[in-house]
């Protein structure tokens, strides 16, 4: 397994070790919903430039920002999601928003 490789595990491993203990500590300073959601697209933006370097070790670092903004920013989005919804609707707003994130995979292939 080459190093460039071998740095995409970064991103399974962050999930496993970081993901509850980085949403307790956005919990404890009780951030609300759309700071979480601002937060989690300055990390994902950062993560991204950090990618545009070229060594294996700046891959690895640019997934690992990636992952922590993947961490805070899906669940931000899925809790406003379920805060807009009227009663009764929770099923079906999150069907569509789901829906709508999903898409762009099918769209693009």
């Amino acid at each position: 397994m080459g190093p460039i490789l071998g740095s995409y595990s970064v991103n399974g491993l962050a999930i496993v070790f970081l993901q509850i203990p980085f949403t307790h500590a956005l919990d404890r300073i009780q951030a609300p919903v759309l700071a979480r959601a601002v937060l989690g697209a300055l990390i994902y933006g950062v993560g991204y430039f950090v990618s545009l370097c070229h060594s294996a070790t700046a891959i690895a670092v640019a997934i690992l920002i990636v992952t922590l903004g993947e961490i805070v920013t899906p669940p931000a989005l899925y809790t406003a999601v379920s805060h807009m919804a009227p009663h009764g609707y929770m099923g079906r707003f999150m069907g569509i928003f789901a829906t709508q994130i999903r898409s762009d995979r099918y769209v693009s292939t």
